[in-house]
């Protein structure tokens, strides 16, 4: 009788250990699938950059900038021809008539046109910069989104698992082989799981807010999110040498440019300062006398100012390269360990699993101790392979290569008006005197055969 009461309890505790199982996959399974949608609505990278180009305040205000530019050397031409202004109030105040009729007679007139149209040309570089900035902020979000996001899914594997244990060790304590101890030490690492989650969920929608945002696209009820994209494997990651890309970063970045174009448009600024006397309207500073060297001397250190800010923002496009270069050989190195780690964690989960299941014994504080260093590792893996993709990002922005970069100067608003063709005979012999040794200009500054073609 003694014998049967065992086989009935030792049938009875299998079909329970069947019924409750602990699937170890469940930690590892595939986190993202490309192009699947783990939102309301999703998007992807072009997307998010393609409104950033057109939609975001910064692009907008820089388009604007760039349009009063240009109206600025209509501006300055209109100085040179004649015009009507109800200030002259006396027919024989002759001083009054004189700029208003006769401006182009004036030197500092006209190097005031050339200072508007090189103006003009650095606003064209500085919104070719300000749009690439837009588009690889909008790029880091997505990547920061989408790694996020993953996270929480990690999470989530994790409690997952952790629920199946707790109900086989609920089962087996029925029987006497558990100790509730470890019962409720599994509940309060579920409970801390859970707050995690809950923590990650939230700052998903954080994420979200500063995306939207960016994009000016803000709405309370969308649940808008990237779509999945594949991340790289450690195999799949490369590292790249500063030193050969240093020269293509600076032969490329837009700022260098536009610090060029104003740095040659100081020069000018300086000789209005020289002739400005000689206008019958010019300030009481512009007067020539006592403060004119000192004022050329202002103008002088202005240059120097321009010069100082060049070799300032090559030092920190230099700076930007080596901690992106550097950034990229961590994310490799911190990759492979982390895939290492949890090659060695994945052997230990299902060694003790195993042991579980055949004994029913279990070590709890070995178990969770286990299953939270394979939480870190997953996240190191996740986020190692997210600031790759970060730091490509950014080294494609820095380059201004790829097909999100590589038309931005097609998005420079055209026009036909007679002032971009004054504006390409000035550039013209700006590129002239340039040759002739006349002007000193940055190596970088080039004009497009558009912007040299002759006017008809």
């Amino acid at each position: 009788m003694k014998k049967i009461y065992l086989l009935a309890s030792l049938l009875i505790f299998s079909s329970v250990s069947m019924s409750q199982t602990i699937d170890i996959s469940a930690l590892y399974s595939q986190n993202s699938q490309p192009s699947q949608c783990d939102f309301t609505s999703c998007y992807s990278q072009s997307d998010i950059m393609n409104s950033a180009t057109v939609s975001s305040f910064s692009s907008r205000e820089s388009f604007l900038n760039l349009f009063t530019a240009r109206q600025n050397i209509k501006v300055k031409m209109s100085q040179l021809l004649p015009s009507f202004n109800l200030r002259i109030d006396n027919v024989f105040n002759v001083f009054d008539y004189i700029p208003n009729l006769i401006g182009f007679i004036f030197p500092s007139n006209w190097f005031r046109l050339k200072e508007s149209k090189l103006h003009a040309k650095a606003q064209e570089q500085s919104f070719i910069s300000t749009i690439a900035n837009q588009k690889n902020a909008s790029q880091g979000l997505y990547l920061m989104l989408h790694q996020e996001s993953i996270n929480a899914k990690i999470v989530f594997n994790h409690i997952h698992f952790a629920k199946q244990l707790l109900s086989l060790m609920q089962a087996r304590y029925e029987y006497g082989d558990i100790a509730y101890e470890d019962i409720e030490e599994l509940n309060a690492f579920i409970g801390f799981m859970s707050t995690d989650y809950s923590m990650q969920k939230y700052l998903i929608k954080q994420i979200q807010l500063d995306m939207d945002y960016l994009v000016d696209n803000i709405n309370i009820d969308l649940d808008a999110g990237p779509l999945n994209i594949k991340t790289p494997e450690y195999g799949e990651m490369i590292a790249l040498n500063a030193n050969e890309l240093l020269a293509p970063v600076l032969e490329a970045a837009p700022e260098l440019k536009s610090l060029a174009y104003l740095a040659h448009a100081a020069k000018y600024s300086k000789k209005t300062r020289v002739y400005n006397f000689l206008t019958p309207d010019s300030d009481i500073d512009s007067a020539l006398g006592f403060g004119t060297a000192a004022n050329l001397r202002i103008a002088s250190s202005e240059i120097e100012q321009l010069e100082i800010n060049r070799q300032m923002t090559q030092s920190e496009l230099t700076k930007s390269l080596l901690l992106i270069t550097n950034g990229i050989t961590n994310s490799i190195a911190l990759n492979a360990s982390a895939h290492s780690i949890q090659r060695s964690l994945k052997y230990i989960l299902t060694s003790l699993v195993d042991d579980f299941r055949v004994s029913s014994k279990i070590d709890i504080n070995r178990f969770l101790s286990v299953l939270n260093d394979n939480l870190r590792a997953q996240f190191m893996i996740n986020n190692s392979s997210h600031a790759y993709l970060q730091s490509m990002a950014n080294i494609s922005r820095l380059l201004l290569n790829g097909p999100d970069y590589s038309e931005i100067a097609s998005l420079i608003p055209s026009s036909t008006t007679d002032i971009d063709c004054y504006l390409r005979k000035e550039n013209r012999k700006i590129k002239k005197a340039v040759e002739n040794g006349e002007l000193t200009i940055s190596d970088n500054l080039i004009f497009s055969k558009d912007e040299l073609a002759f006017c008809f």
